[in-house]
């Protein structure tokens, strides 16, 4: 069974002038609270061809092989 957090946003200090400060605090959260319900109902290999669909839309000067070298790199983190 896995547990995943997402971070939901970074609260601030804030001084008397109503002025953030400092370094920021991180508010996590579940995906599931921050996004809803999580669709299971594909397979990997749908997915990963969504990512490069979408990958494809943003960078359509990209070559093919640069665009699946960054995603596989992405995968091995």
């Amino acid at each position: 069974m896995e547990k995943r957090l997402v971070i939901a946003d970074f609260e601030y200090s804030i001084d008397r002038h109503g002025n953030r400060y400092g370094w920021g605090i991180a508010r996590y959260t579940t995906p599931e609270t921050l996004y809803g319900p999580l669709r299971t109902e594909r397979t990997p290999a749908e997915s990963f061809e969504r990512i490069c669909e979408h990958l494809r839309r943003l960078f359509p000067d990209a070559a093919e092989d640069s665009l699946l070298k960054t995603i596989v790199d992405f995968r091995a983190v």
